[in-house]
């Protein structure tokens, strides 16, 4: 039991670590939302045919794979780590506040700025985060971290989703529940306000 706990009392006692960790919680259950009802907003919500949706998704990944890219050379050339960290959930945020307007008639244009902009800043956090979780682990314990940090962010994972559905069943629009979704990317980006300390080192 021990080397279950390690990790997440690793975390839990580093109050930089444990803000940090709080945010990626957060994330991943944004994240995992867009993942798994992006598809059937689109479909049911907004009258997309299943394919066109299903593209709209492969944009949304392709679009979260240059976010990381540019997120991980962002933190790279200005120092500033955490901030970046942060700038990922309000840009997801305010995506997730414009998705209860979304109507059948916009133009696609607007529609894939829209969920490019939305996969770019949630799916690009995971890799500065490592990053920064690795830099501030102590000596020796950064593999112990790591298995720590998969709870919070795992927890996430299993979290979003059912959530998401537990709301959808009282809501009954997926556009709806996804703005609510909005309070969860801000509280991310709130978690990692304390934890600015870092980039000022």
């Amino acid at each position: 039991s021990d080397l279950l706990t390690e990790g997440w009392m690793l975390l839990w006692r580093d109050k930089r670590l444990r803000c940090l960790s709080a945010s990626s919680f957060c994330f991943s259950v944004v994240q995992s939302c867009l993942s798994a009802f992006a598809v059937v907003m689109l479909v049911k919500d907004l009258n997309f045919n299943p394919i066109h949706a299903g593209l709209m998704l492969m944009l949304v990944q392709l679009a979260g794979i240059c976010g990381r890219l540019f997120l991980g050379w962002f933190a790279d050339a200005t120092g500033r780590s955490v901030r970046a960290l942060g700038l990922s959930g309000v840009i997801a945020g305010l995506c997730c506040l414009v998705m209860p307007f979304m109507e059948a008639g916009w133009p696609l244009t607007v529609m894939c700025l829209l969920f490019a902009a939305f996969g770019a800043a949630i799916f690009s956090w995971n890799g500065v985060f490592h990053a920064q979780l690795a830099r501030l682990a102590p000596e020796g314990k950064v593999s112990i971290a790591i298995g720590g940090i998969m709870i919070w962010i795992y927890g996430g994972v299993l979290a979003g989703p059912a959530l998401f559905a537990a709301t959808y069943g009282h809501v009954g629009h997926y556009t709806t529940v996804f703005g609510l979704l909005a309070l969860v990317a801000f509280a991310g980006w709130a978690c990692t306000l304390p934890a600015r300390v870092i980039d000022a080192k």
